[in-house]
């Protein structure tokens, strides 16, 4: 018997199914994700949102800038109108009322200036002298001095007399002090103008340096003052004068420790105005002289060598002498020289504070990288 074998031929169909996602596996070998997967992709969904909210918030910062600095200058061009009328009105009123004032007599009363052995303390001493005060000329420079004095000795019924004295001492101003009342009398003008103006950038000053110009520039101005004020008080009589300048309004960028002294005058003596009201002694009387950069000697550095803008020069040291001398004897509290730099100091003053930066800038050119030491007597 013969068996017959069929073959059956069987055609399997396959569908193309999608591949399963692939698991990441972790360390341990399952198929578990990882959770930094899972952070990178809320990261990745996240960073668009994060950026839009910080340029919004860009957005915001600048327009909240914007409008604060244009309020700014809405309510500076409001104010500026009355603070003119204001400033210009209170000028205005001083001089009509100089106008109708006398000056005091001060002939035969003896009259003390520091630094008057050269430029401006000269000029101070020679219209003294005019007006026929006795005068005693101080100064460090006893060469300077005897030729004040000699000066003065050209003028009618003029007395002087020198006196070489560093007031920056105290042992030497009180035996000075005593001098000058056995030989001339009590004094009863005091003119404190000794000072030192460093033309420096600030890390370039000594020690020494800014010890002896704090110790002149303001130190000799509340010694002096101290040593004649209690006879002063004593006599019910006397006149104080700080001979202050430019820099104890508006600050000097490059002569830093020269400004903070002119600040110190203008404080020192506001506060002694105030001491002497209040404790009923208002009789002596104070002045601050604020004047304007000016060339005091022939052998000085022109002011655009100190670094001062050529566009602005300095004022004749006579006509600033004559001005201050006039003031005292008024009995004015605050002598300008001229009277426009008092309105330009507190007008920049009123302005922001980069605009304040700017305008000194335009006016003072000091190289702060130099260390140049200029001395402005």
């Amino acid at each position: 018997m013969v068996e017959t074998a069929t073959t059956t031929t069987i055609t399997r169909t396959t569908t193309n199914l999608p591949a399963p996602a692939a698991v990441p596996v972790t360390p341990s070998g399952t198929g578990t994700p990882t959770a930094s997967a899972a952070a990178n992709t809320s990261t990745t969904t996240a960073t668009p949102t994060t950026a839009a909210q910080a340029a919004a918030r860009a957005r915001r910062n600048d327009e909240t800038t914007r409008a604060i600095f244009n309020f700014k200058i809405i309510v500076f061009l409001v104010l500026l109108p009355l603070v003119l009328f204001a400033v210009f009105l209170k000028h205005l009123l001083d001089y009509l009322f100089a106008l109708g004032l006398k000056e005091k007599d001060v002939s035969g009363k003896v009259a003390l200036v520091t630094g008057g052995g050269s430029g401006l303390g000269r000029e101070i001493c020679l219209e003294l002298a005019k007006r026929g005060c006795k005068l005693a000329v101080v100064d460090v420079n006893s060469k300077g001095c005897y030729e004040t004095v000699e000066l003065l000795s050209k003028i009618p019924r003029c007395v002087a007399k020198a006196y070489k004295n560093d007031v920056s001492s105290p042992r030497e101003l009180q035996l000075m002090a005593a001098k000058v009342e056995k030989e001339l009398g009590p004094v009863d003008i005091l003119v404190n103008n000794a000072s030192l103006m460093p033309m420096t950038s600030t890390p370039s000053l000594k020690s020494d340096e800014i010890d002896t110009i704090l110790q002149l520039n303001l130190g000799s101005y509340i010694m002096t003052t101290k040593e004649f004020l209690p006879k002063m008080i004593t006599r019910k009589s006397g006149h104080l004068v700080a001979v202050n300048a430019l820099a104890g309004l508006v600050p000097l960028p490059g002569a830093g420790i020269y400004t903070a002294t002119k600040y110190g005058i203008m404080g020192f003596m506001a506060a002694l105005r105030a001491e002497l009201r209040l404790s009923d002694c208002d009789y002596v009387r104070t002045t601050v002289a604020n004047a304007y950069l000016m060339r005091t000697s022939g052998d000085l550095p022109l002011l655009s060598d100190a670094g001062i803008s050529s566009s602005y020069p300095g004022l004749p040291t006579p006509y600033v002498a004559e001005k201050i001398v006039k003031g005292v004897l008024l009995n004015e509290r605050m002598v300008y020289v001229p009277r426009i730099f008092a309105l330009s100091a507190w007008l920049l003053k009123l302005l922001p504070t980069k605009w304040q930066d700017y305008m000194l800038l335009r006016f003072y050119k000091f190289d702060v990288r130099s260390s140049h030491l200029f001395y402005w007597k």
